[in-house]
């Protein structure tokens, strides 16, 4: 859509731009109840004996395995339809509840049928009886930047963090699903015995709330004082941590980088013998058991991809560029190991900004997408957003989905502000 007066394909219009744009037709959705189904051949004619009570939408996806999908505050029913495993038909209520019908168990004309013959008033239980749980897919909650130390972690900050996470990793096992937390650097502000006590207090907490241990890797603030001076490895020796971790709750094998090591001030680097030390734990991990179903996941505290946004960041003091003093100095290489390796996605933290960046590389004559999701800070440093990754796999259909949480810093509760939708991998 247009923005700006110009004709830009990427362009991303604002929600309340979008809301005006189809003000005009908002009396036709005035209905108590809303079916959408997603890759069924239906013919409109069938629709027409509907009731005045419904409303049908029709959704195309004629590829859905060769896609990747980016919304921005993604309307519930909208984000349990793509990421719905199979052929499914998503029904919602004017008050927002959902629910979700496999068409092997309710087609759309089953559907139809129970529509025209159940009054309003006892539709809803109708479709309730038909639904049908997915089985659980397995749930990486990624951390970052917490700068334990710093005075933007407050006491009651950290516990209100905590009690959301508490909370909806409950929901999740409670449900028979598990969750993976893993943390992507900055775990300190500065390395110090009294930081890391205070971050080790907190992964423990984590990980009797998940009841699985925390996967973390170190940044550039737990190895130098405030991020760039002097190291310290005393501080950085008493963090444990692994270069290869194999989940015990999901079939994700962590290939875990300390890009700060051999880099200057806060700019991130992986030395070949960090490479290779990964590739032969790796190795040793395949020979001791069978892992031939497991994704690798790359974890790394700087980002592989420097974005056009992050070259018109500035220091406001001096006026230059920042993104020379932070950038993964060898970036393309860390990618393209990936690609050949096998890596489909690097989680990354440090810029205290969430994102989402692929890339298509070209190896031994074929195609690999390498993906790399960023999360902000997770306890709100330098006055950004209280930030998490909730990230879902899929091993029957081998799709992720990265949702991309945050809350102002006030209380006023973590909305999803975006979703990310991968293709098979």
């Amino acid at each position: 859509m247009p923005r700006n007066g110009q004709n830009d394909p990427d362009a991303i219009v604002a929600s309340q731009e979008v809301a005006r744009i189809l003000a005009p037709l908002r009396h036709w959705f005035d209905v108590p109840f809303y079916f959408l189904p997603l890759r069924s051949q239906v013919h409109f004619e069938h629709f027409r004996d509907s009731t005045d009570y419904t409303m049908w939408l029709q959704c195309e996806d004629q590829s859905p395995g060769k896609i990747t999908r980016d919304l921005l505050d993604p309307f519930p029913a909208i984000r349990q339809l793509f990421t719905a495993n199979t052929p499914t038909t998503i029904c919602w209520t004017w008050s927002g509840e959902t629910c979700v019908l496999s068409q092997e168990t309710a087609s759309v004309e089953r559907l139809l049928e129970i529509v025209r013959n159940s009054p309003p008033w006892r539709l809803w239980s109708e479709l309730k009886r038909l639904h049908q749980t997915e089985a659980p897919a397995f749930n990486l909650l990624q951390l970052s930047d917490l700068h334990f130390g710093a005075s933007a972690v407050t006491n009651p900050k950290l516990a209100y963090v905590e009690q959301h996470l508490r909370d909806r990793i409950d929901v999740v096992r409670n449900n028979g699903g598990v969750v993976q937390p893993v943390i992507t650097g900055d775990l300190m502000d500065t390395p110090s015995k009294k930081n890391l006590e205070e971050f080790k207090a907190f992964r423990n907490r984590l990980t009797d709330y998940s009841k699985t241990e925390v996967v973390c890797i170190p940044g550039n603030h737990d190895m130098r004082q405030k991020g760039f001076l002097w190291r310290n490895w005393e501080a950085l020796a008493g963090l444990e941590w692994s270069s290869v971790v194999a989940s015990d709750v999901c079939t994700v094998v962590f290939l875990c980088f300390d890009t700060s090591r051999d880099a200057k001030l806060a700019q991130g680097r992986i030395a070949d013998d960090q490479f290779l030390d990964v590739a032969t734990r790796l190795t040793e991990l395949h020979r001791r058991g069978d892992f031939s179903d497991y994704i690798s996941v790359a974890l790394t505290h700087h980002h592989p991809f420097s974005t056009r946004d992050d070259e018109i960041d500035t220091l406001p003091f001096l006026g230059i560029r920042e993104e020379r003093f932070l950038r993964m100095e060898n970036g393309d290489h860390v990618v393209r190991w990936c690609a050949s390796n096998r890596v489909p996605l690097i989680l990354h933290g440090h810029k205290h900004k969430p994102r989402f960046v692929g890339q298509e590389i070209e190896f031994e004559g074929r195609t690999r997408l390498v993906r790399a999701v960023g999360c902000g800070s997770s306890f709100g440093i330098e006055g950004k957003p209280l930030s998490f990754n909730w990230i879902t796999w899929q091993p029957a259909t081998r799709q992720w989905t990265v949702s991309f949480f945050a809350d102002a810093g006030d209380g006023s509760g973590f909305q999803e502000k975006r979703l990310a939708i991968g293709a098979q991998v």
